[in-house]
């Protein structure tokens, strides 16, 4: 078990914001960089990431959660029995991760068909469909951070019921910051900037996603780790700063996708042969051949494979899609500097 580190905290999640606000540098860097406008950068890997005289730059990157998470995991490796390595998991869990892998592939299937994605090919955006997938509310092995402080204190401090975000009453939440630059170092590889997108949600959020290798807990990374007392009055005005949350999860089609393919009880055949013939690493992963594989999941979850045809846009989905890519084609760019950078 790693050490769990100690926590500095706070009365409340408003006096946690007081003391990181003290390092958002926004305000000076502009000043420096009279350059109306430039929110985001081209770098020369094709990705879109924000800049440092973005209204939200900070030199760190930032996590909220209401609660408190010994070990801190992603979603597809929470709830399941220790093991050294994925190939001597349970074979229910074994067919838990390959669900939710299948799931994932769906999604990208889906969301390559999205208008959005040919307007982000149009004009060299990368999309990370993973990193997106996983801000859609798919399991995956990635961990949600953001540029933004604000959008962190609001996810640790009000939670989703059927629904609907509301502030947290009582309890401990805890609130996590990653020095950007110092954290590139040793984790560039898997630090994923998704930043502005063709999709609204993720620039919502200021979104960056971490992948974490299997059983690494989040907590054992070089970060700072702040908790605070859980006030509703607090929770609440973060709550009507994202109006009741709505400007952090605007509606568009790919939630209603992700809904879809969650809530479905069977993962589509086609998908799994797709899967299993073009990532090795999967079956590396289940220790196991493709029949296999198969096979555990028949054997050990509650979701069937099938010869169900992969989940689509309908046709008032797809007419939507079209609509509201049309609608940002015309102010998308408006705030995007053409500044090139290069990793040193």
């Amino acid at each position: 078990m790693t050490e769990v580190k100690s926590a500095r905290h706070f009365c409340s999640i408003e006096d946690l914001i007081e003391f990181v606000e003290r390092d958002v540098v926004a305000d000076e860097i502009r000043s420096l960089f009279p350059l109306d406008g430039i929110e985001y950068l081209w770098v020369n890997d094709g990705t879109l990431t924000p800049s440092i005289s973005a209204s939200f730059s900070s030199p760190y990157l930032y996590r909220g959660q209401t609660r408190r998470y010994q070990p801190c995991l992603p979603s597809v490796f929470r709830g399941m029995g220790y093991a050294p390595n994925p190939q001597r998991l349970s074979p229910t869990d074994k067919a838990k991760c390959f669900v939710s892998r299948v799931r994932l592939e769906e999604f990208c299937m889906v969301l390559a068909d999205h208008p959005a994605a040919e307007y982000a090919r149009e004009i060299g955006l990368r999309m990370y469909p993973h990193a997106l997938a996983q801000h859609y509310e798919l399991e995956t092995d990635r961990i949600d951070l953001t540029q933004d402080h604000m959008v962190a204190a609001f996810f640790a401090a009000n939670s989703r019921f059927e629904g609907n975000w509301s502030p947290v009453s009582d309890g401990v939440g805890v609130f996590y910051r990653i020095h950007h630059v110092s954290f590139l170092r040793y984790f560039q590889s898997r630090l994923e900037c998704i930043g502005k997108q063709a999709l609204p949600r993720p620039g919502e959020q200021k979104a960056h996603v971490l992948s974490l290798p299997f059983g690494l807990d989040f907590e054992s990374l070089p970060i700072e780790t702040y908790t605070f007392s859980q006030v509703e009055s607090c929770g609440q005005r973060l709550n009507d700063y994202f109006e009741g949350g709505s400007s952090l999860f605007p509606s568009d089609v790919m939630s209603e996708i992700a809904v879809t393919i969650n809530c479905e009880s069977t993962v589509p055949l086609a998908v799994v042969d797709n899967l299993l013939n073009s990532d090795r690493a999967v079956l590396s992963m289940l220790d196991c051949t493709a029949d296999e594989a198969v096979k555990l999941v028949e054997r050990h979850s509650p979701v069937r494979i099938s010869g169900r045809d992969l989940v689509r846009m309908t046709g008032s989905q797809l007419a939507k899609a079209q609509a509201s890519v049309q609608e940002m084609r015309s102010t998308f760019l408006n705030n995007v500097g053409a500044l090139a950078v290069r990793n040193i």
